[in-house]
C-alpha cells in the first residue's frame, strides 16, 4: 500500500487478468471508505514475449554465425595454403627459368682487350721521337741506335708469325691483336699502335688505335757473281775481306764482304753507306727510304753466289692527331736498314766508314736459300717492322690525350638472341598466368564488415 492509502493488487507475471480486475482504496480517515475499481473484461495487458519461441532463434543465429565463422576460417586456411603453393611453383620457375637463360649466355670478368670499354683521357702511348734504353734520359745517340735496332728486330716476340690483311680496314677489323701484320702476296707489314690505362702496369688491356705504320720492299734488283778475289786491304772493323764483283747484264756492282761475314748456303744483309742510315743520302731511295743489299752465298756445287739490291721503305704513321703519334725520318731510316745494322765502322775517328754486314748461317731465321728471290726483300722489310713494333713496346711511355681502355664484364650470347627473347617472354607470361588464377580464384570471395548492423542485417535475412 502506498502512502495514498491505495493498495495495488498483481497476479503473477505474465497471467491473464479474470473478467475485471478490482482495486480497492481505504481512505486512511477515520470515516474513510473503501473504494473499488472494476475494469471491464475487454481491458487486458500487453501479451509477454514468448519466451519458449525466441531461444531456439537466438541459439539458431548463434550457430549460423558460429559456422560462416568456421567457413571463412577454412577459406583462409585453402587461401594461403594455395598462395603458399603458388609461390613454391613461382620461385621453381624462376629458377628453372633462370637456368634456362643461362644457358643461352654468360656473363665473363675482364681480362684482355676484347673485354674493355673506353672513356675519354690521358692514355699511356708510346715515345717514338727516338730509341731509348730505359727513360726519355737515357736515349740512345745515332751510332749506339743502331745496335739497338738491330737487337730489337731479331728479339721481338720471338717468332715470325703475323696477322694477313688485303686493305688496311682489315687490320682495323682484325678479330686478335697479332704481333704485327703481314699483307697477303705482297712484302708489306703493318703494326698497329697501342694505347693503355695509366694503372695497367702490365699492359694486359690495350687501346687499338687506328694508327699503323707499313714497311714495305720494292722491287729487288738481282745480279749474279761474275769474279771474287781478296781485297787488297782489311776494313779495319772486321779484318781480312774479299771483293766480289757481281752483274745483272747491264749494270756491274763491287762489293767487299769481310771473311768473318761468309759462308756456305749463308745469307749476308748489308748497309753500304759512308754515313750513318740517319744522314745516309747517297743510299736514299725516296723519302723515308734506303737501299739495302743482301748476298746468297753458293753452295759446294753451285758456288756461285747472288747479290740482290732492294728498296726498303718504312711509312709514315696514318691517322695521326698529335706530334706524339709520328714517328720522325731519322729513326725511320735506321729501321729500315736495321737487318743489317751491328753498330760497328771502319776507318779511323775523323773519318768512320759506317758500312755494316749481318750474317745469318744456313738454315737460321733471315737465311734465303731454297726461297724465292723476292724473300731477300720481304725479309728486310719484316725485319724493319718487328724493330720498329718492338721499339714502340720497350720505349719509355708519355701522357697523351687518347681512349683509356677499362676492365669490363662483357655478355656473350652463345646462339641466337631469338631464344633469350623467347625465354624472358615465357618468364612474364608465366607471371602474368599466375596473376589472372589467383585474381580468378578470389573472385567470390566477399569480406563481410565485423559490425554489429551487418550481423544484424545479416540475420534478419536468415528467417
Amino acid at each position: 500500500m502506498d502512502p495514498l492509502g491505495v493498495e495495488l493488487r498483481f497476479r503473477p507475471p505474465y497471467e491473464r487478468l479474470p473478467s475485471y480486475a478490482s482495486f480497492s482504496h481505504r481512505d486512511p480517515s477515520p470515516a474513510g471508505e473503501e473504494i473499488r475499481l472494476n475494469t471491464p473484461e475487454s481491458l487486458e495487458l500487453p501479451k509477454p514475449p514468448n519466451t519458449q519461441a525466441t531461444l531456439p532463434r537466438i541459439q539458431q543465429s548463434h550457430g549460423l554465425w558460429l559456422r560462416s565463422t568456421l567457413r571463412w576460417i577454412i577459406t583462409l586456411i585453402f587461401a594461403a595454403l594455395i598462395i603458399a603453393t603458388l609461390k613454391i611453383l613461382f620461385n621453381l620457375l624462376a629458377q628453372i627459368s633462370v637456368a634456362l637463360v643461362s644457358l643461352t649466355f654468360s656473363v665473363d670478368d675482364g681480362k684482355t682487350y676484347k673485354d674493355t670499354y673506353f672513356t675519354g683521357g690521358l692514355v699511356h702511348a708510346p715515345n717514338m721521337t727516338d730509341y731509348y734504353l730505359r727513360k726519355p734520359g737515357d736515349s740512345l745517340n745515332l751510332e749506339d741506335s743502331q745496335g739497338i735496332a738491330h737487337s730489337l728486330g731479331e728479339s721481338y716476340q720471338n717468332s715470325r708469325n703475323c696477322g694477313r690483311y688485303n686493305h688496311s680496314a682489315e687490320i682495323y677489323n682484325a678479330a686478335n691483336d697479332p704481333p704485327y701484320f703481314c699483307r697477303t702476296g705482297q712484302p708489306e707489314f703493318a703494326y698497329r699502335f697501342k694505347e693503355y690505362n695509366q694503372n695497367d702496369t702490365e699492359r694486359m688491356y690495350p687501346s687499338l688505335t687506328n694508327r699503323i705504320i707499313t714497311t714495305s720492299s720494292g722491287r729487288c734488283f738481282k745480279y749474279e757473281e761474275e769474279t771474287n778475289q781478296p781485297a787488297e786491304h782489311e776494313l779495319s772493323a772486321y779484318g781480312t775481306a774479299t771483293l766480289y764483283t757481281f752483274s745483272n747484264g747491264s749494270h756491274t756492282e763491287n762489293i767487299e764482304i769481310p771473311l768473318a761475314h761468309q759462308g756456305w748456303a749463308a745469307t749476308t744483309y748489308v748497309y753500304r753507306g759512308h754515313k750513318l742510315p740517319q744522314r745516309a743520302t747517297g743510299q736514299s731511295c725516296g723519302d723515308r727510304c734506303l737501299w739495302i743489299w743482301a748476298i746468297r752465298f753458293g753452295v759446294q756445287d753451285k758456288p756461285k753466289s747472288t747479290l740482290f739490291q732492294c728498296p726498303i721503305t718504312v711509312g709514315n704513321v696514318t691517322n695521326t692527331a698529335q706530334e706524339d703519334h709520328k714517328v720522325p725520318n731519322h729513326v725511320a731510316l735506321v729501321t729500315a736498314a736495321s737487318i743489317a745494322l751491328n753498330g760497328r765502322w771502319s776507318g779511323d775517328m775523323k773519318d768512320k766508314h759506317w758500312t755494316q754486314y749481318q750474317f745469318y748461317p744456313w738454315n737460321t731465321a733471315w737465311e734465303t736459300h731454297g726461297q724465292p728471290d723476292s724473300q731477300a726483300g720481304a725479309n728486310m722489310a719484316q725485319f724493319a717492322l718487328r724493330s720498329i713494333a718492338a721499339m714502340a713496346d720497350r720505349n719509355p711511355r708519355i701522357k697523351i690525350p687518347g681512349r683509356v681502355p677499362h676492365l669490363g664484364s662483357r655478355l656473350n650470347v652463345y646462339n641466337n638472341w631469338l631464344y633469350v627473347a623467347v625465354l624472358l617472354a615465357c618468364i612474364v607470361g608465366a607471371h602474368f598466368l599466375l596473376f589472372v588464377g589467383t585474381a580468378w580464384t578470389a573472385r567470390s570471395v566477399v569480406v563481410v564488415k565485423d559490425s554489429h548492423m551487418a550481423i544484424a542485417s545479416w540475420l534478419e535475412g536468415s528467417d
